[in-house]
């Protein structure tokens, strides 16, 4: 992605919340974007300007100096320099996985391809029964990171 853009994307599923109350201690963040604008698709508060992240969820969407008051611990901090992170993008009609006869790391590759382009759940359609079970192994594996939801043949 270019600066030009000045896009940042939060690959994690989620959507983004509008949290301001400061975090469980369980929750005490181990990333913060800070310093850009925050696109949280809530009606009441559209924009904000830091997030923070614990794991794959977010506790905290916030002003920069209320969020980077949340950090207890020293989290990985990523200074957005006005760049704009987004929710991850739905992908309902694609044919992602299902293209030839992929293996373990076949699926890897196309989901970081997923993943690389802001895409965070996507629909594969046309799945073959051999092809679902290659991918509930995928998913048991712990390496499936996008939401997916498939439609057999």
């Amino acid at each position: 992605m270019t600066r030009g853009l000045a896009v940042a994307l939060l690959a994690l599923g989620l959507a983004v919340g509008c949290a301001t109350a400061a975090p469980e201690a369980a929750e005490t963040p181990t990333l913060v974007l800070y310093g850009g604008t925050v696109v949280t698709v809530d009606s009441k508060r559209p924009r904000a300007q830091a997030v923070a992240v614990r794991g794959s969820q977010i506790v905290a969407v916030d002003s920069n100096r209320a969020v980077l008051r949340l950090a207890r611990a020293p989290p990985r901090r990523v200074n957005l320099d006005g760049r704009t992170v987004l929710p991850g993008f739905v992908d309902s009609h694609t044919h992602l996985f299902n293209e030839g006869d992929p293996d373990q790391q076949t699926l890897q590759v196309r989901q970081q391809l997923a993943l690389e382009n802001g895409i965070t759940a996507l629909g594969d359609m046309f799945v073959s029964p051999e092809l679902l079970q290659r991918l509930k192994a995928f998913a048991s594996s712990g390496k499936l990171r996008v939401r997916t939801s498939l439609y057999l043949i």
